[in-house]
């Protein structure tokens, strides 16, 4: 609802600017401005989004290893009655 009322008002400034009033023009050409701001920012994010998807695509299918290496499994340590190291014999 709130969005026809919208465009309503939007066509009824564009109406009193093609009879010529000078405020309805600046009006109507500053929200056509604004639109038209809108779609490109909205067409460079989209081609930058899909360039950087290429990318990552092709990233992904290299045949290059892994930037980390797999981890090894450690055993817990198990407390001996020869490590001594640690107490003091005073």
């Amino acid at each position: 609802m709130l969005v026809a009322i919208g465009v309503a008002l939007v066509a009824l400034v564009a109406g009193m600017a093609v009879d010529g009033k000078s405020w309805a023009i600046a009006v109507t050409v500053a929200l056509g401005g604004g639109v038209l701001a809108f779609l490109l920012y909205t067409l460079f994010y989209g081609m930058v989004a899909l360039f950087a998807r290429v990318a990552m695509a092709r990233e992904f299918q290299s045949p290059r290893p892994a930037y980390y290496p797999t981890p090894r499994r450690v055993s817990p340590k198990q407390d001996s009655p020869q490590d001594t190291s640690n107490s003091s014999s005073e």
